[in-house]
């Protein structure tokens, strides 16, 4: 029984590293080309394997693309959850985000977001997985917003759904900015990032130093 449990768990610690091969073969073909213009046969080889084998682990390319979804939001869901987990304050959460800074403005990550977006307007499928990613998103950013302001006495318990948009505005759009512009100032950028974050965080304090800098400036 014992020998059953070591060989089952071995078979899948290979095809777990499988797909991972597949999914990174896809995700440099998708960058480089697109997903309709990356076909199997194109993946198969970036990934070293034969097309047989990769329908072995994925049904076809667009359960690869869904695969592809689910991983890149599942890592921005971890970082989420990571920064809930820890004693949330305006200090650990802009420390985060400049730890996380460099994967945001990952150009390679931007360029498979909007091929993930652009698919969704035309695929049901993947529109549904993003719109399932976008809701627990949503979740996550009100629970840490929350709990920031509580830990902080900073602001209102209650979140918006208009400062979720906001919040949402901003990390979606970097994607689109790191693509237009790749010699984007980063120290500009994560300037910028951080007084939305603020704003968000600590919605008091921050219009309280708007009227101090309008005060000085009249």
């Amino acid at each position: 029984m014992v020998r059953c449990e070591m060989v089952k768990k071995a078979r899948e610690i290979r095809a777990d590293k499988r797909r991972r091969q597949v999914l990174d073969a896809a995700s440099a073909c998708f960058r480089e080309e697109g997903f309709h213009g990356a076909s199997m046969s194109r993946i198969a080889a970036r990934a070293e394997m034969s097309v047989g084998h990769i329908y072995r682990y994925f049904d076809s390319k667009e359960t690869i693309i869904i695969a592809l979804v689910q991983r890149d939001c599942a890592k921005f869901d971890r970082w989420l959850r990571r920064m809930i987990s820890s004693a949330a304050t305006i200090e650990t959460v802009i420390a985060n985000l400049r730890r996380g800074m460099p994967w945001l403005l990952n150009r390679d990550r931007a360029a498979i977001f909007l091929e993930m977006h652009a698919e969704a307007g035309r695929n049901s499928k993947i529109a549904a997985v993003l719109t399932e990613m976008d809701h627990n998103l949503r979740c996550l950013l009100k629970e840490l917003i929350g709990r920031v302001r509580r830990t902080s006495q900073s602001g209102p318990e209650e979140v918006t759904d208009v400062t979720i948009e906001v919040v949402l505005l901003q990390l979606q759009g970097v994607a689109a900015r790191v693509t237009l512009n790749p010699n984007l100032d980063r120290s500009v950028f994560l300037e910028g990032f951080e007084r939305v974050a603020l704003a968000v965080l600590a919605p008091e304090a921050s219009a309280q130093c708007v009227l101090k800098e309008a005060g000085k400036a009249g």
